[in-house]
């Protein structure tokens, strides 16, 4: 499982598990969760200004580069190991 930063319907960044490859995340809310809706994110690699690669999920629109660094800072994801 690996970490992806979840942007946009809601989502700044916080961090969920995914399978190691998936390309996609499927969320649904629990009934209760006035937050969030339904979504389909597109996960991608994004490489930060550290070198590092982290993967990012979003359901339209890529967020700004300056969103993804604050959110690497604020819930401090787990890496992309290309091992």
């Amino acid at each position: 499982m690996r970490d992806v930063m979840l942007f946009g319907e809601g989502w700044n960044g916080e961090v969920r598990k995914v399978a190691d490859g998936a390309h996609r995340y499927y969320y649904t809310p629990e009934e209760n969760d006035q937050r969030h809706r339904e979504a389909v994110f597109s996960i991608l690699e994004y490489r930060s200004f550290s070198g590092k690669n982290y993967w990012i999920g979003f359901p339209v629109i890529e967020p700004s580069l300056s969103d993804i660094e604050w959110a690497i800072m604020k819930y401090q994801p787990a890496p992309v190991s290309k091992f």
